[in-house]
């Protein structure tokens, strides 16, 4: 009943999750049938009816702003202006150099396989200088196949359009060879997982005084009612 990226959210996270098209009406359920007092909207910021305490915006760290231009002429959601008044900045990917307080560099953590049938976890570098079929229905695949070749792992590429709804035959590579595919795409596969399919779990990781800085808000609105 929902996409990949709320189940996927919720799978990990353990905290409740609503999806709709109305953010205001998943809002107001949660208030109504949890006791969070902390609400994360994923991809809120263009939602102008919905009320925020907080805006983080996220850019890819080697595209950053592109030609500056919103869709469809540029890559943007919204205007580049829109950053001033975001109270943090979150670049997906390292950076050189960041003088910007409220500007932070995200990376990301997978060093674990999942076998999705099974639920056996190998090590990422049990296969290295092995051949596998690397599948994903991602936005930006070459993330994911840099991740897997810089732990020497050989692969053929696999991609499919963003949120894929993957079936059976989409495996049928005419090889024997172990598959790996990321957690997004594989919450979509578990109901015909074969013995051969592995996902990567990874996790963000941000610089200590991000979480810091956001707590130290949390804890200002709380304050001031």
């Amino acid at each position: 009943l929902a996409g990949d990226e709320a189940v996927l959210m919720a799978s990990r996270t353990a905290v409740p999750v609503c999806a709709g098209a109305n953010r205001l009406l998943s809002i107001q359920q949660l208030m109504d049938t949890t006791d969070c007092n902390v609400i994360v909207s994923d991809d809120g910021m263009q939602h102008y009816k919905l009320p925020r305490d907080i805006q983080i915006a996220v850019i890819d760290a080697s595209r950053m702003l592109g030609n500056g231009y919103c869709l469809p002429a540029g890559p943007l959601r919204e205007p580049k202006q829109r950053l001033d008044n975001c109270d943090f900045v979150v670049l997906n990917g390292e950076v050189s150099t960041n003088t910007k307080k409220t500007w932070f560099s995200m990376g990301f953590e997978g060093e674990v396989l999942v076998n999705l049938k099974t639920g056996e976890e190998k090590a990422l570098k049990h296969f290295a200088g092995n051949e596998v079929n690397a599948v994903t229905g991602i936005g930006n695949p070459q993330r994911f196949y840099n991740t897997l070749t810089q732990a020497l792992l050989s692969i053929q590429e696999h991609s499919f359009p963003d949120h894929h709804a993957f079936t059976q035959t989409d495996f049928h590579f005419g090889n024997e060879l172990p598959i790996i595919m990321t957690e997004k795409d594989a919450v979509k596969c578990s109901g015909f997982a074969e013995i051969n399919i592995w996902y990567l779990p990874i996790s963000a990781k941000l610089p200590n005084g991000f979480d810091t800085q956001v707590l130290e808000k949390l804890t200002g609105l709380t304050k001031n009612g």
